[in-house]
């Protein structure tokens, strides 16, 4: 996201953000709200001022765990709906384990949906770099 730099406070700052890097087709829903500043860590020590323009991110790793994290309850959900029907009911074809599995798929997949609604990740975004005028 590219935004301006508001203030800064030691290693972090301030920023207005610009107009969305990506709108992915919410109807405008966020756009009309306008965009609250945001602060972000300044954790390479560029020359920063009020006024300049940045971008700003997470790092790939950052990334790469949220979404281990993301993907991880639906499918530890279905591993164990797939076991768990299959100890509790040993006779059960393989077409019933999956449905297990795949119920207890988008179970885990609701149930960290609003886990996360309730808990939104602390994630401070990075000042990426300085763009030049």
């Amino acid at each position: 996201m590219i935004g301006k730099v508001l203030s800064i406070s030691g290693k972090m700052a301030v920023i207005e953000p610009d107009k969305p890097a990506g709108c992915f087709g919410c109807m405008h829903q966020e756009c009309a709200k306008g965009f609250a500043p945001i602060t972000a860590e300044n954790s390479d020590n560029l020359d920063l001022a009020p006024g300049r323009l940045v971008e700003t991110g997470s790092g790939n790793r950052t990334l790469l765990r949220q979404g281990a994290a993301a993907l991880s309850p639906p499918l530890l959900g279905f591993i164990a709906g797939f076991l768990l029907s299959g100890i509790f009911f040993p006779q059960s074809a393989d077409g019933l384990r999956a449905a297990c599995g795949a119920f207890l798929l988008f179970a885990a997949a609701l149930g960290f949906y609003f886990f996360r609604k309730r808990f939104p990740p602390k994630i401070v975004p990075q000042i990426l770099r300085v763009i030049p005028k």
